[in-house]
């Protein structure tokens, strides 16, 4: 049955934010004749509207895919959908799922768009996609790349994870009854109030947990050793640094917290709700 609600989510989502992303396409045209006939003011237009498009395509899309769980389950919606002969588990992963499926999407299309920006801002030479690969390259000229990639990766993965699971709680929980007339303003207040002290709780894994990314630059090499970011924040001395240490700790801080937060929400899905 799962898959029959994916089907439909999908069916359903799909008829909203492909348009989103085709407002990327759109602009890059624009963008592309505005500086191949070389008008200063249609650049001037052109590079304003894809900058709010960059930001812009992830964040109408999130909102869109949060207003969606919200109606769906708890709006005049809600009681179709919890009469289905289908588990509120299940109702729960197929919005999560196309949350998750469409939140990166919309990630791609925006790193992509920002990709032609450069390009374009570069006189369409290639020349600022060439510097900003040049750039990366010195950055990054060490072994083991596959290992910042990878990490890059993760990094991605578990903030779509944690960021859905926590915009999915406090939804739910405003709609327990505890946000009274004001759910949606009851939601947004609960989803700060666990963003800060999940952002504070990564951050302090983050420095203080015995697990980075060492990245050397003599010799170059990347490595995943068993030292906090203390360490060497207690060796800075005003001087250049040749090692980095990037903290991963917080991923297993991030990642528990989210998934008490998905079995909690499913647990509140099946006993507790109102629906408006």
């Amino acid at each position: 049955m799962l898959g029959k609600l994916l089907k439909h989510e999908f069916r359903q989502t799909a008829r909203i934010l492909p348009f989103v992303f085709l407002s990327a396409v759109v602009l890059s045209a624009f963008a592309f004749i505005s500086y191949q006939t070389k008008f200063e003011s249609f650049q001037a237009i052109a590079t304003l509207l894809m900058v709010v498009s960059i930001a812009g395509i992830p964040i109408v899309s999130f909102i869109f895919l949060i207003q969606r769980f919200g109606k769906n389950l708890f709006g005049g919606e809600g009681y179709l959908m919890f009469t289905l002969p289908v588990k509120s588990v299940e109702l729960y992963w197929s919005k999560f799922i196309s949350t998750m499926v469409w939140g990166a999407a919309s990630i791609v299309v925006s790193f992509g768009e920002l990709m032609l920006f450069i390009y374009f801002v570069g006189g369409m030479t290639g020349a600022g996609v060439t510097e900003l690969i040049m750039i990366f390259e010195q950055i990054f000229a060490v072994g083991n790349i596959h290992i910042i990639l990878i990490y890059l990766l993760c990094a991605l993965a578990v903030f779509l994870f944690s960021f859905t699971a926590v915009v999915f709680f406090s939804i739910t929980l405003s709609n327990t009854g505890i946000g009274g007339k004001s759910p949606n303003l009851i939601a947004f207040v609960f989803f700060m109030v666990i963003s800060i002290v999940l952002n504070t709780l990564e951050s302090l894994s983050m420095v203080l947990i015995p697990v980075s990314l060492r990245i050397t630059t003599s010799p170059p090499s990347i490595a995943i050793v068993n030292e906090n970011m203390m360490s060497m924040l207690n060796n800075i001395n005003g001087a250049g640094l040749d090692t980095i240490l990037i903290g991963i700790g917080n991923f297993l801080v991030t990642i528990p917290v989210a998934i008490a937060a998905i079995a909690i929400t499913i647990r509140m899905m099946k006993k507790k709700v109102n629906l408006r």
